[in-house]
């Protein structure tokens, strides 16, 4: 796994750039590069305020546009055709990315792309974004109030189911804790994006777009809002899979990135290794 991102031309294998969720880092792609190597480089990238990445821009308003615009950097410094994975914000930073650039990406895939503007575009507070909208608003009040422990609980059990907090160790749930103020601000970001859901129609590669069949139903709307949308896209719901699917499941969500990139490269079918 290559987590320099200032790496220039990877050479004549795929390249996949891959966009971590809210409260992540890159190093979640780890089984991802080690089941794709030695077929398909992987870049791992931490975005603002996770990780290795920079802080957040202190115009926290503007942390999705900066992780955008940082993400397209780096697949200009790789050159030719990137394949873009992406999970959660990691997701949606990719749509918009490649939304941005189709001249650079070669394909894309999403699990579960929280672009939470098109799901306001449409449905505004109503349903089915109203329980996301009222979690939000949850944790930007305890992190305001200086609660960040029971911001990152609310954040963590919503996504991971309930429970899941409490069996955290302190470490992590201190490492979560720390990064609610960088969430806030990047749910308040996406939120007021200003692309419209009508423009992914332009939008000409290859998508795979995943849900799972256990998860909320804010990502499931969204999924199906892009994948109705985008011209070239393929919406496939996987049993068994809840919001982290990537993470609890990361050998069976990197077989099926590995085939796709595989499909749209017209390889030979890779070697298969476990991670």
């Amino acid at each position: 796994m290559n987590l320099n991102t200032n790496a220039g031309r990877l050479g004549d294998r795929p390249v996949i750039v891959a966009l971590h969720a809210s409260s992540s880092s890159g190093g979640q792609w780890a089984p991802l590069a080690s089941y794709s190597a030695p077929h398909v480089d992987v870049v791992a990238a931490d975005l603002h305020g996770h990780g290795l990445g920079p802080a957040s821009p202190s115009a926290g308003e503007r942390i999705f546009a900066e992780d955008i615009a940082r993400i397209g950097k780096l697949c200009d410094r790789i050159g030719g055709g990137v394949h873009l994975v992406g999970h959660s914000y990691g997701g949606a930073t990719a749509l918009r990315v490649a939304l941005s650039m189709p001249e650079r990406i070669r394909s894309l895939t999403v699990y579960e792309p929280v672009l939470f503007s098109v799901l306001h575009e449409r449905y505004g507070r109503g349903r089915p974004g109203a329980e996301i909208w009222e979690v939000a608003h949850s944790v930007r009040r305890h992190v305001r109030a200086g609660m960040s422990d029971i911001a990152a609980r609310i954040f963590i059990d919503y996504w991971s189911g309930a429970g899941t907090w409490d069996s955290l160790p302190p470490s992590r749930q201190m490492g979560h804790a720390s990064r609610m103020a960088v969430i806030g601000a990047q749910f308040d970001s996406l939120v007021r994006d200003s692309v419209k859901l009508e423009q992914f129609r332009a939008l000409g590669i290859p998508v795979l777009c995943i849900v799972g069949r256990d998860t909320r139903a804010p990502v499931i709307r969204i999924a199906e809002l892009l994948a109705g949308t985008l011209p070239h896209a393929t919406l496939e719901r996987i049993p068994g899979l809840a919001h982290m699917g990537p993470v609890t499941h990361p050998v069976a969500f990197a077989e099926r990135v590995v085939d796709f990139v595989r499909r749209v490269e017209t390889l030979e079918p890779l070697v298969r290794k476990a991670a």
